[in-house]
């Protein structure tokens, strides 16, 4: 899977439904970049990694951030995330920022939340910075 996105340094995950499978398709990616030795990050341009669907209310999947790869979310919910740079607007959900997931983070890395590239300003500023730190950057396409 990955020589058909090798050649890229962004790879959008869209769908046109809810629970059509973006997420999974998601963390599937990214560990297998990340497996394969590639810098990775994660972001959204939405909400993604709740537990549960605010408007549907049903479970979502989480998303996994590898050891040592990168996602954007916010101060409020980077709990165990190193920061590497904020980025300078607000939200509803605190602060965004570029977080890095500790190099010893087991396995499989840790669940986040992603939040924070709702408003282009953010997503440029975000995505200034994985570009400079990354090989390949995933958006999940809310």
């Amino acid at each position: 899977m990955l020589d058909a996105i090798a050649e890229h340094r962004r790879i959008a995950v869209v769908g046109l439904a809810k629970n059509a499978g973006k997420t999974t398709t998601l963390n599937a990616l990214t560990a297998q970049a990340s497996g394969a030795g590639m810098r990775v990050a994660i972001c959204s341009i939405g909400r993604d990694g709740e537990r549960e669907d605010i408007l549907t209310r049903l479970p979502k999947p989480a998303i996994t951030v590898p050891s040592g790869s990168y996602c954007v979310t916010t101060d409020r919910l980077a709990g165990g995330l190193e920061l590497i740079e904020p980025i300078d607007q607000t939200g509803v959900l605190g602060r965004p920022g570029v977080y890095r997931c500790p190099a010893g983070s087991g396995p499989h890395g840790r669940t986040v939340e992603l939040v924070g590239m709702n408003r282009i300003t953010v997503a440029r500023a975000a995505l200034s910075v994985l570009d400079r730190l990354t090989d390949l950057v995933f958006i999940d396409g809310a």
